[in-house]
């Protein structure tokens, strides 16, 4: 199985970056083909994608700081978390991220048909 993964990624500082993180995340899960998503950080996101199942996964932050990462992922949490698709309500606070589980990685996993994300991986092939 292949994996979906687009490295949309920003760096630099939380309050410098968030603002359009926000509209990446808000335009990814408002396509018709999105059943779910879920919001992580990670120092593996390939492990991660593997681990989550899902359809395609979304690199949104890189950075060298724990502290910085983890200031991303809980706002991008706090600012979904009321979304009716949203899966990070089964988690623990701030993202259920063990300490083991630090990460300068913030992704975004989109939970869809795999039939439909094919399709959708097809089209993208044959317009480069």
């Amino acid at each position: 199985m292949s994996r979906h993964i687009f490295d949309k990624s920003e760096t630099g500082y939380p309050k410098d970056v968030i603002p359009k993180l926000i509209s990446i995340v808000d335009n990814e899960i408002s396509q018709k083909y999105v059943k779910g998503f879920y919001i992580g950080r990670t120092a593996d996101y390939k492990r991660r994608y593997d681990e989550h199942g899902c359809g395609i996964m979304i690199l949104l932050y890189k950075t060298d700081s724990d502290e910085n990462a983890i200031t991303v992922e809980d706002y991008l949490i706090n600012a979904f978390i009321s979304h009716d698709k949203c899966r990070n309500k089964a988690e623990s606070g701030g993202g259920g991220v063990p300490q083991e589980e630090s990460g300068g990685i913030v992704y975004l996993c989109i939970f869809c048909d795999i039939d439909k994300v094919e399709f959708l991986m097809r089209l993208l092939e044959d317009e480069n």
